[in-house]
């Protein structure tokens, strides 16, 4: 709770870039699921964002961004969830299947491989999973925290049960129908839902007809899971979803999800919810927490990790990747797994080691700067020790602080002298003390 909220504030909370806009590796993070959907061929996204002020704020990034795909933003009223966001777009969907993403997802997982599986069992719903990178807060005998519930089949290509941790209080309620059709069933907590999914469109129709959805994790994605074990489940969405030889599904990515394959199904398919589990070597995180922006720019920083994902050529000397406009002193040393934007100045004697440090940044002298990530136009003052911590834009740290495990929002100022632990700075405790 306390991360996801220090994640709030770190993107400015409500006035300022959606999490989804935050740099990774200096990049804004929604360019890399963007990135994955070019590599597949796609020639259309629509990003939709909430609010006129967000998808001000996306257009302006995009505007940046010279890949070929035609990107268009979509503004949905203030509030809107996941499924009444799609519910107000559906009418510009036209593809006989569609890819639905989360914009805070990086990953290279193969959108060939998962199209093949979704179209070789006919599915209305495939979901990704992948393997937890990170662990989790866990306490003997208590649940852990911040899981998702996965419930699979006996050979892992069935969802059988969705559930986030958040919606778990005391115990998981099984449907005695699921478990009785389905005769076994394993519950994970070590996967991961992506939020990649992959729909029939006739779940357009669906939600159509049942407003009540809102969203698509917590309401639809249960209850497409129910819909397995009517008669007939997909009969009503039989929409070209046929079943086939996987490699030729996967051939056919571009053309079956630009409505151009026209199959017909006299039988509905075997699983109606299908599941792609993401190759433990594929990377795969949803950054939802200051804890998996931390640890995912430090590995998108790391040719050894994610660097491959980062967009840069890393120094083959030094392992890492330093702006040709970059100011260093004497004696100051930038280690591997490191990225520093453009006309930032280190000052003398100055100490970076997996860290990414932002454009426009001032690093003075004798700063240690230690797994941690510094956003644009942040003031680092002489003598300050930063280990495991979150500077956002144009944030100030005094003289000879200390911080250790902390998030600093953006414009903040840090007194000097000071020391902080395992806590969110913001602009109101910088105020208070005036």
């Amino acid at each position: 709770e306390k991360s996801r909220e220090a994640l709030r504030v770190l993107s400015g909370a409500h006035d300022g870039p959606p999490t989804e806009l935050l740099p990774v590796g200096n990049r804004p993070l929604l360019f890399y699921p963007l990135e994955l959907l070019e590599q597949a061929g796609f020639g259309e996204v629509l990003v939709l964002a909430v609010g006129e002020t967000a998808a001000k704020e996306a257009k302006a990034r995009f505007a940046e961004h010279s890949g070929p795909v035609r990107v268009e933003v979509a503004a949905v009223p203030d509030d809107t969830d996941t499924a009444d966001a799609l519910r107000e777009v559906a009418h510009r969907i036209t593809a006989d299947h569609f890819v639905l993403m989360s914009g805070n997802l990086i990953t290279d997982v193969s959108l060939a491989a998962m199209a093949a599986t979704h179209r070789t069992h006919g599915s209305l719903l495939t979901v990704c999973l992948a393997p937890r990178r990170f662990g989790t807060e866990t306490k003997p005998g208590k649940a852990p925290k911040e899981v998702d519930y996965v419930g699979l089949d006996a050979l892992g290509q069935r969802l059988l049960f969705s559930a986030h941790s958040d919606a778990v209080v005391k115990d998981l309620r099984l449907r005695r129908s699921i478990l009785a059709q389905a005769q076994q069933m394993v519950i994970h907590t070590d996967l991961l839902n992506t939020h990649l999914y992959m729909f029939s469109r006739s779940v357009l129709d669906l939600l159509e007809r049942n407003t009540n959805i809102t969203s698509v994790t917590a309401h639809l994605l249960p209850y497409l899971v129910r819909r397995q074990y009517l008669r007939n489940p997909v009969a009503a969405a039989a929409d070209g979803a046929g079943a086939g030889d996987p490699e030729e599904a996967a051939s056919e990515i571009r053309d079956s999800f630009n409505g151009s394959l026209a199959r017909v199904v006299r039988d509905p398919p075997e699983v109606a919810c299908s599941v792609f589990m993401a190759d433990e070597k594929r990377y795969c995180v949803a950054i939802d927490s200051v804890r998996t922006y931390l640890e995912v720019n430090r590995e998108v920083a790391s040719s050894a990790d994610a660097g491959h994902l980062s967009g840069y050529e890393f120094s083959e000397k030094h392992d890492n990747v330093v702006a040709a406009s970059t100011t260093t002193g004497n004696k100051t040393t930038i280690g591997p797994g490191c990225i520093v934007g453009e006309n930032t100045m280190l000052g003398d004697k100055t100490s970076v080691k997996r860290s990414v440090i932002g454009r426009d940044c001032s690093i003075a002298n004798g700063v240690k700067v230690t797994n941690s990530v510094i956003l644009d136009h942040a003031v680092i003052a002489p003598g300050v020790q930063l280990h495991g911590c979150v500077v956002g834009e144009n944030a100030v740290i005094g003289e000879k602080a200390n911080l250790r495990d902390c998030t600093v929002a953006p414009f903040c100022t840090v007194d000097a002298d000071s020391e902080h632990r395992e806590t969110t700075l913001t602009i109101n405790d910088s105020e208070d003390k005036k």
